[in-house]
């Protein structure tokens, strides 16, 4: 009988004996956390000491969950109290909109940017609802993705919403239940802006699509003309020479389109070198007008030079100066209509070189003037949108511009034409120390 006893409570007895030796461990634990391995029982294997091994389990298990439950409290304790503290702060700061509210719509928590995206006030202390009325346009879409989530238990909510008079708006919004002991009914929603992401990848798909066209009238043209000479069917001096200028005519822009996606990839990557040398701005510009006036010819424009009768030569680097002249020029003639007239002229002085292309186009509406100039944008105008255009010649001849120390500035109104003036300065070049074609790596 006391064999069978013994063997009986035998796990009794080192359940206790666990207890008796490891009590300060027990209840102080380990970082001030529950450590249920110092009164697990390893060395006795029965029914009695696989329950408690469980329980100990169980109960470190929800020690966890109680710790992490403490934790959220605390932190949304932090945020309430008089919205102070570092973390309030940093909450406060973030671009990111944070909501907290109850499946009742009844808001515990909305930070800054939360607060002006739903349209809500910015005093801390008022009681603040998804039914509020007067929530703003962006704030009400957000409101019925909220209540959307709590029907479904969806916890991923993509929102594109339209702010009148403003350009189209883009939300990504996360909602996802909140899983503490205090907030068990409530849900988080986390609404980051996306809409600079959205008009990039739009503006980005059109590129492709430009670029595409772009490459394909040129490649068309030159295999037309290439296909005409090689078939014999023509002596013609005359139809000869003007495939050969058709077929160079169509090299360039080729040319052209490919030094500006170069360009701008080499901007992007902080790759781009300038080769600074002495430049003949006489020869240069003059190059540019001869490289466009089949364009202005087409369209009947009158295309002028206008230069001093003296320019000093300009430490720059040439072939990056002819892509921003190509560009401004090939803008100008393009959205010039037929008979119009397109000026280039260069006045210089001791401190800076103003290089100017003006046209009696169609002109640049005020509120276009910043977006122009951004990489894959162009001007919401049905005019515009008509001709085919990728996008990244003003951002390219712009940065390439201010990689010289100078800037590109633009007068224009609608219907009265454009001026667009590249201003650089003047570097006096030293009598020694001075290296020809000397590289300046841009990034």
């Amino acid at each position: 009988v006391y064999r069978r006893l013994r063997r009986h409570f035998h796990s009794f007895s080192r359940i206790a004996d666990n207890l008796v030796n490891n009590v300060e461990q027990f209840e102080s634990g380990r970082n001030g956390t529950f450590d249920g391995s110092v009164l697990r029982v390893t060395d006795v294997r029965d029914r009695v000491a696989d329950c408690w091994n469980k329980l100990i389990d169980r109960v470190s298990t929800l020690d966890e969950e109680m710790s992490r439950s403490a934790a959220a409290t605390e932190l949304l304790a932090v945020l309430s109290k008089n919205n102070a503290g570092d973390l309030a702060e940093a909450m406060t700061s973030v671009p990111i909109g944070v909501i907290l509210a109850s499946d009742q719509g009844s808001v515990t928590y909305a930070n800054a940017m939360a607060r002006r995206l739903m349209g809500w006030p910015r005093e801390v202390g008022e009681v603040l609802s998804l039914d509020d009325e007067g929530l703003s346009h962006d704030g009400t879409k957000v409101a019925e993705c909220f209540r959307s989530s709590m029907r479904d238990n969806s916890s991923f909510r993509t929102l594109n919403t339209q702010i009148e008079g403003e350009d189209e708006s883009h939300y990504y919004v996360q909602i996802v239940p909140a899983r503490t002991q205090q907030h068990a009914n409530h849900f988080v929603a986390l609404i980051l802006d996306v809409s600079q992401q959205v008009r990039a990848d739009k503006a980005r798909e059109e590129f492709v699509s430009q670029v595409t066209h772009e490459l394909r009238t040129p490649l068309t043209n030159i295999r037309a003309y290439t296909e005409t000479l090689s078939s014999g069917m023509f002596d013609d001096p005359q139809v000869i020479t003007e495939c050969y200028n058709v077929i160079t005519k169509e090299t360039r822009r080729l040319s052209r389109l490919v030094e500006d996606i170069l360009s701008i990839s080499q901007l992007e990557v902080g790759t781009m070198q300038l080769v600074f040398d002495d430049v003949d701005l006489r020869t240069l510009l003059t190059e540019a007008v001869r490289d466009v006036r089949g364009l202005a010819e087409a369209k009947s424009i009158d295309l002028q030079l206008v230069l001093p009768p003296k320019l000093e030569p300009l430490r720059a680097d040439r072939d990056k100066l002819a892509v921003v002249a190509n560009n401004l020029l090939g803008n100008a003639i393009k959205y010039t209509p037929d008979g119009g007239q397109v000026v280039l002229s260069c006045t210089a002085n001791e401190d800076q070189v103003l290089i100017s292309v003006r046209d009696t186009g169609i002109g640049i509406d005020s509120k276009d003037f910043g977006r122009i100039f951004e990489k894959f944008q162009r001007c919401d105008d049905e005019a515009v949108r008509n001709e085919t255009g990728t996008g990244i010649g003003l951002t390219t001849a712009r940065e390439i511009v201010q990689q010289h120390g100078g800037d590109i500035t633009l007068v224009s109104k609608k219907g009265e034409g454009a001026t667009f003036t590249v201003t650089i300065p003047a570097v006096k070049r030293a009598n020694t120390g001075n290296r020809e074609g000397q590289l300046a790596k841009v990034g």
